[in-house]
């Protein structure tokens, strides 16, 4: 970020743990309402990332995965990924469905991401993944599940709603720093990085 504030660029940092944002209750209100239900600072958020130019998604890899509450704002997307589907009041009934309409509702959403992508806000928007761990290289890459299932779990959020992926970016020995070399070439990286976003 400092390369992209060096060349001139306006920079502006969110940490989800400053805001209220409710968890994802799983109604699917939101694919008959196309918002969700909840009243809380997720639109907020939501605002600031659809009228940024570049954004920057940042997280450390908590439990072999992104953080919990970096899920849950993805999770709070859906009614952006999927269009209206299904008869009138299907959408908060999936669970008393019949074994096929449930089939056929599941299907629908599969065809309705790529229609729905078009018509949000953050669609063809570029993002950035930075993901730091603590465990130092080359560990960090002989046990790379971690690492590779958080960047899957980026890329999907990125892919249902449509935008593109420029750089990804893996911090690595953020604990215990034992390669000092390796973390400040990985800084200059970034640094340059940024540097060169015009």
């Amino acid at each position: 970020m400092k390369g992209a504030q060096d060349n001139g660029h306006h920079i502006e940092t969110l940490n989800l743990y400053d805001f209220n944002i409710g968890y994802c209750r799983g109604c699917h209100i939101c694919l008959e309402k196309g918002s969700c239900f909840q009243k809380d600072d997720f639109e907020k958020v939501f605002e600031k990332i659809s009228s940024s130019d570049i954004i920057i998604l940042g997280t450390p890899v908590y439990y072999g995965c992104v953080t919990s509450i970096m899920k849950n704002y993805f999770d709070r997307h859906m009614a952006l990924g999927i269009e209206k589907i299904g008869d009138p009041g299907d959408t908060g009934n999936v669970q008393n469905m019949v074994f096929l309409k449930k089939i056929k509702f599941m299907l629908n959403i599969d065809k309705t991401i790529a229609k729905k992508k078009k018509s949000n806000p953050l669609y063809g928007k570029k993002f950035n993944l930075v993901v730091s761990l603590t465990k130092p290289f080359p560990v960090s890459h002989l046990y790379p599940y971690d690492v590779q299932l958080t960047f899957a779990v980026l890329k999907k959020f990125i892919f249902q709603i449509g935008g593109k992926i420029r750089k990804k970016i893996l911090y690595t020995d953020s604990l215990f720093g034992f390669i000092r070399e390796k973390r400040k070439k990985t800084m200059l990286k970034s640094y340059r990085y940024g540097k060169s976003i015009i």
